[in-house]
């Protein structure tokens, strides 16, 4: 007799979801307080679902990415942290919005940010008895070529801090990434380029 029941087929997509539902505890543990677990899991097989090349990545790397981005309190939509394929392996890379999320979350800092500036900007950087200024105001059609990148920070005392990187200077770090498939090559090129300027800020310029 012929079997009339429905053969499904269960993808690999589907197969890593169910992992990170079995998984929801580990994530609590490694999640703070103030992060549902449940949004975290819910975030997460989002972003297989959306990203199939995800699935194709060594599972192990994968998971451990997932285990990252919980322990820093982010959520790997593509705004706070994203997870993206490298090769064989699955990264966990966290972007602005997630760096600066972690920085308020210390209570220390009041706002923090990074821009990439562009040649048709308008944009001016000085220091006088007050400490430094900028000014930046982003070009509404062809901004040009980028020219340099700089982050800042305001701290809950009343602190101002900055730091500027010109793209020569950034392509030198640039060229520390010897990976062809780095970020440094795709669409988060900015990303990296702000990140790498709040990094700098954060080692030279915080208390």
């Amino acid at each position: 007799m012929p079997n009339d029941k429905a053969v499904v087929k269960i993808t690999p997509s589907d197969e890593i979801c169910q992992t990170i539902r079995n998984s929801a505890d580990q994530y609590k543990l490694a999640l703070p307080p103030h992060v549902p677990v449940d949004r975290f899991v819910r975030v997460a097989m989002t972003a297989i679902r959306q990203n199939v090349d995800l699935a194709f990545c060594e599972r192990p790397s994968l998971y451990s990415a997932l285990l990252r981005c919980a322990q820093d309190g982010l959520l790997p939509d593509g705004r706070e942290a994203a997870i993206v394929p490298w090769g064989k392996s699955a990264r966990y890379m966290p972007m602005i919005a997630g760096v600066t999320k972690k920085a308020r979350n210390s209570g220390e800092i009041l706002s923090m940010d990074a821009c990439v500036v562009y040649e048709n900007d308008e944009y001016d950087a000085w220091a006088d008895e007050k400490g430094p200024h900028f000014r930046h105001k982003k070009a509404r059609l062809n901004r040009g070529k980028p020219i340099l990148t700089y982050a800042y920070a305001l701290t809950r005392d009343g602190g101002f801090f900055f730091e500027e990187i010109t793209d020569e200077e950034m392509a030198r770090i640039e060229g520390q990434s010897k990976a062809k498939d780095s970020p440094w090559k795709g669409p988060f090129r900015d990303e990296m380029k702000r990140k790498s300027a709040l990094r700098r800020l954060a080692k030279y310029r915080l208390p």
